[in-house]
């Protein structure tokens, strides 16, 4: 017999006789047979060993791992982007691995062994329901899971297991959880898809910043289920491949328990019952026929196959301190957390269970803010509030996802007061350069809204106490979209954190230190001319804001512009609306009661520049395919325009707090802007927007 290689086939497969005789004769029928037998074993030859996948997959992870290490060590941005691609392929990897490894077994276990007759089929199925009972603990748990208490902790709900017994896949020994409101909304949704009629979801992703106890859900929902009288299989990413099975006991209470396998394979039957629940912490499933729930942290790489199906997303947002404070009356944390500490690490980390209770007292957990805050891309983080489901680890830690009632993403926002603080003060420190590329990226961002706010509070402090010109708009000028804009300047101030209003001084940003300080942000009592106290002075109310509209809490405000000294609270008040460029001709005059304290105050609209926000706008249209050269001519034109203040300070060019602007008797704005003539060699010409609007040097208000 001719020796062939496996890649040689006949060009003609033969023609088999009826009688023996005449198959031998068949052209080609035995070097047919030749060929078909050496192409079947070497296919078994080249099928992979499933321990040896189990080994590559631990290789894998170790290298996972060091990756990890060496991005959050890395500050070079180009060493650091070759990291992150090197990551994501070996994450791409691990999940080939990983389906392999279940496609094999699930192979393995269809070819066991042929079935001869029906009483060996039966005996096959059989022995595939004889699953290895789990430990005498789950059992303990299962056996008593029925009868949990549910009871009332600081008006939080509270789900109690019998003394003695624990939560299984928990990374503390729990026998106490808490029962938040978005447990029982997720559940009523995830039940309201299965009996619709008309609904064929039945599988749900569960995601929500990691760290806030998804895992907990699981364990909740396992509760419920075993009221229910469910099948259920558990997957954990704390003991997987392994998998345990609970199920119910009979009518007459025989039978029921918890099984335990050394990979999910071994229950494909449960799996594929459209009556069992399968759950999955941080597993990835994609095909069963059960009703099957993921919990995750948003990283689309953990579930993409499974984003894929058919399902319901829904979101759990960071704990309130009223949760967290009854967590910690629950053991195990009541006798390792006192309250002092839980609200020093919860002004710290935001509602995350993990770091506030769970850790309170780890050093190197601790520490993970501090390697977040000091990663070395705060801009990269800070962007991916755009797409927070691909966002760095470094993320997570700085940046929550806030949730409504209904369990729908609302937006991104800082985790906690520090870590604005934190954040801001690297910002300022490199030059306000990447707080301005922020602010110019995050506009029409919806989901970055909170954070734009929260910055640009901090950048429009910083730009007004340097002082500069500034555009304004008279917003009660016109009901539509205000009056005409003009250019004023504002004088450079010091920075006053007060109290409470009876600290004002003139001269300087007054900003209350009080965060939820009624309708305003801060203050400006504008100096006299020498210093002298003349009708000419003005109070300007400042709001910050990003959005065009605004409530004004007229009656709250009042109430304490009566603890002004009286001098300032005599003076002749302004309400101005500070804003980024974008948002500087979209607002309009905000509504009052008409009958209320300001009713007779102006309004104003206040731009505060942000050094290269139009050009990064120009090319963002020009990359649309929009004509920038009318934007470009405008440019030139508005700095030719400015000559004539030159030898003023700018505004928004903050990076040199060294430049004086002298106030003077122009450093107002105008008591009826727009109306008030002015002499004719007051204005000047300039192209604003496409606009010839004059520029004034204003004189007193």
């Amino acid at each position: 017999m001719p020796e062939s290689t496996d890649d040689e086939r006949p060009t003609k497969v033969p023609r088999i006789s009826l009688g023996i005789r005449g198959f031998f004769k068949a052209s080609g029928a035995v070097e047919w047979l030749w060929w078909a037998w050496r192409r079947s074993s070497a296919a078994f030859k080249m099928c992979p060993d499933p321990q040896a996948i189990e080994a590559e997959l631990r290789k894998l992870e170790g290298e996972i791992e060091a990756v990890k290490e060496q991005i959050a060590a890395c500050t070079d941005r180009g060493t650091l982007t070759y990291l992150r691609r090197n990551q994501e392929q070996l994450r791409r990897k691990e999940e080939q691995l990983r389906e392999k490894e279940l496609i094999l077994l699930r192979n393995a276990a269809a070819t066991a062994g042929p079935s001869v007759g029906r009483a060996e089929s039966a005996a096959a199925k059989q022995s595939r329901r004889s699953h290895s009972p789990a430990g005498p603990d789950l059992q303990m748990f299962w056996k008593n899971l029925t009868a949990a208490e549910l009871m009332t902790v600081d008006d939080q709900q509270v789900l109690s297991l019998p003394p003695g017994v624990c939560f299984p896949a928990s990374t503390s020994k729990l026998h106490q959880l808490l029962r938040r409101t978005c447990y029982d909304t997720a559940f009523t949704k995830m039940q309201d898809c299965i009996n619709e009629l008309s609904s064929d979801i039945r599988r749900f992703l569960i995601l929500g910043t990691p760290g806030i106890g998804k895992s907990m859900f699981l364990l909740d929902l396992l509760h419920r289920l075993a009221c229910m009288q469910r099948t259920v299989v558990l997957l954990s990413d704390l003991t997987y491949p392994s998998a345990l099975l609970f199920q119910p006991a009979a009518a007459d209470g025989d039978g029921g328990g918890v099984f335990k396998a050394d990979n999910p394979i071994e229950f494909e039957e449960e799996i594929n019952d459209p009556n069992t629940w399968l759950l999955c912490d941080s597993i990835e499933f994609a095909k069963a026929n059960a009703i099957t729930v993921m919990v995750s942290s948003p990283r689309a790489g953990a579930y993409n196959r499974f984003a894929k199906t058919k399902h319901l997303e829904l979101w759990m947002g960071p704990w309130s301190l009223e949760e967290i404070h009854a967590a910690r009356r629950l053991e195990p944390y009541q006798a390792q957390v006192d309250v002092e500490m839980v609200e020093r690490l919860y002004k710290r980390w935001g509602g995350i269970p993990r770091y506030v209770l769970e850790n309170a007292k780890n050093p190197s957990m601790q520490r993970k803010l501090d390697d977040a805050l000091g990663s070395g891309e705060l801009l990269a983080v800070l962007r991916s509030a755009k797409q927070i489901q691909a966002a760095p680890d470094a993320s997570h830690k700085l940046l929550h996802v806030q949730v409504d009632d209904a369990c729908e993403k609302t937006e991104v926002v800082f985790g906690s007061d520090e870590i604005v603080n934190r954040v801001t003060e690297q910002l300022q420190a490199n030059g306000m350069v990447a707080l301005r590329q922020f602010l110019t990226w995050s506009a029409g961002e919806p989901m970055a809204a909170s954070l734009r706010g929260l910055l640009f509070q901090a950048y429009a402090f910083q730009v007004l106490a340097c002082g500069g010109t500034f555009r304004v708009r008279n917003l009660t000028a016109s009901a539509i979209g205000g009056g005409v804009p003009h250019e004023v300047v504002l004088p450079q101030m010091s920075r006053l954190d007060v109290q409470d209003l009876s600290a004002a001084e003139a001269g300087c940003l007054v900003i209350p230190a009080r965060k939820n300080f009624p309708a305003i942000d801060c203050m400006v009592v504008l100096p006299a001319h020498g210093g002298v106290l003349t009708p000419s002075k003005r109070l300007l109310m400042i709001q910050l804001t990003v959005a065009a509209l605004h409530s004004v809490k007229e009656n709250a405000l009042a109430a304490q512009l009566k603890l002004l000294p009286p001098t300032i609270r005599r003076l002749k008040a302004a309400l101005l609306f500070a804003m980024p460029p974008d948002m500087f001709d979209r607002i309009g005059a905000q509504k009052t009661s008409g009958t209320g304290p300001l009713s007779d105050v102006p309004q104003y609209a206040l731009e505060v520049p942000i050094s290269g926000f139009s050009e990064s706008t120009n090319m963002s249209n020009a990359s649309s395919g929009v004509n920038t050269s009318s934007a470009s001519s405008m440019q030139d034109s508005r700095r030719h325009g400015r000559r004539r203040v030159s030898h003023e300070r700018r505004s928004g060019d903050v990076s040199s707090s060294a430049v004086l602007v002298r106030p003077h008797l122009s450093s107002c704005l105008p008591t009826r802007l727009g109306q008030r003539s002015l002499p004719l060699g007051d204005v000047t010409r300039q192209a604003v927007r496409g606009a010839i609007v004059p520029t004034r040097s204003l004189g007193a208000w």
